[in-house]
């Protein structure tokens, strides 16, 4: 998988990645994409953000089975 399929999954799931930090504003979801607060739970365990690597937020994603490997 290549960075710009990282960082459209990314905005699929309505996150926010920037300097090197993941996060997810619930005042960001839209109301037609609720079932997105279960997954960011599910990713950030109780955290507001995630200091990683965009290699780090892609091996995130494919051990929640967010994103595939091409």
């Amino acid at each position: 998988m290549d960075k710009k399929t990282v960082l459209d999954k990314i905005d699929e799931l309505s996150l926010i990645y920037e300097n090197g930090i993941l996060s997810h504003p619930y005042w960001y979801i839209p109301p037609n994409k609720r079932y997105l607060i279960a997954i960011h739970d599910e990713l950030f365990q109780g955290k507001s953000e995630l200091k990683l690597t965009l290699n780090e937020v892609a091996a995130l994603l494919l051990t929640h089975n967010l994103i595939e490997l091409d």
